[in-house]
């Protein structure tokens, strides 16, 4: 089996991790809650759009002529395709990816990033989202959470694309969505793929020829579940815990785990199910 070229030094440095988890709110504070308005649809990049209702056939009843002196065309929008529905299995870890549109920079600095990490900390916490693994990519990004509801998911989503979207805008004087459509999620069965879609999160950096190894990569949870590396975010899943009695143990584990490759099927079921919201499990 192939193996992945070891880190040039035994320990990666820990950087410091200046954005933080705050306590979740205080019953009767404010709630950052999404609302949907009836007659309006929310991307997850925080954009409005309108609902429209599909226009009469032609020539059928309601449809005004623009030859017609008493009445004004009507202008008709036709809805767009309904979105494929998420498979809605509670508290099953899911594996969320979003991608900038058609493939562009979302990051264009450290700064970016770490405004990115803090939003993405303050919204997990308000929602009791637990945070396993992660991974900052130039264009897209990985997460791997649990959740009380898939309703908690896509609120984080939203909540996190009204905050960093404008954020990005305003900074490099664009307009426009960042993300390429909603993000893309699927059930992850803890069993049997849990440490293998840790693994692919945090190796991205290492097939995308970014960094040797993963340890080398700063934007990841890599450090944090490989070395114990302070980092805020994270939330040890019970699979994750049971690999050892102490965090050493757990943490000497896991890095075992990344000195062989991962399977290429198991990388074309977890990006398969990840496309099509489809639970990632064992044959």
């Amino acid at each position: 089996m192939d193996s992945i070229r070891s880190p040039r030094r035994t320990t990666p440095a820990c950087d410091e991790t200046p954005y933080s988890r705050p306590e979740p709110p205080k019953a009767g504070s404010e709630s950052h809650y999404v609302i949907h308005k009836r007659g309006q649809s929310h991307a997850s990049d925080g954009t409005v759009g309108v609902r429209v209702d599909s226009c009469p056939p032609k020539g059928g009843s309601g449809s005004k002529s623009p030859l017609d002196g008493q009445h004004l065309a009507r202008r008709c929008v036709h809805p767009a395709m309904p979105r494929r529905r998420r498979s809605d299995l509670a508290g099953f870890p899911l594996h969320i990816t979003q991608r900038g549109v058609n493939r562009s920079t979302c990051f264009f600095s450290e700064a970016d990033r770490w405004s990115y990490l803090h939003w993405l900390g303050r919204y997990a916490a308000r929602m009791e989202i637990e945070i396993h693994a992660w991974v900052l990519m130039t264009n897209h990004v990985h997460l791997l959470v649990t959740a009380p509801s898939p309703a908690h998911v896509s609120k984080l989503m939203q909540s996190l694309g009204r905050q960093y979207v404008p954020h990005l805008n305003k900074k490099i004087q664009r307009t426009g969505t960042l993300w390429e459509g909603r993000y893309k999620a699927c059930p992850v069965h803890a069993e049997s793929y849990l440490l293998a879609c840790m693994r692919y999160i945090e190796l991205n950096p290492v097939r995308a020829s970014i960094a040797v190894a993963p340890g080398d990569y700063r934007w990841s949870s890599f450090r944090r579940n490989a070395y114990g590396c302070p980092d805020p975010l994270v939330t040890e899943h019970s699979i994750y815990r049971a690999l050892g009695a102490s965090s050493a143990d757990r943490q000497r584990v896991y890095r075992e785990l990344f000195r062989s490759q991962i399977d290429e099927v198991a990388i074309a079921r977890i990006r398969d199910s990840t496309a099509s919201s489809s639970l990632l499990a064992a044959m």
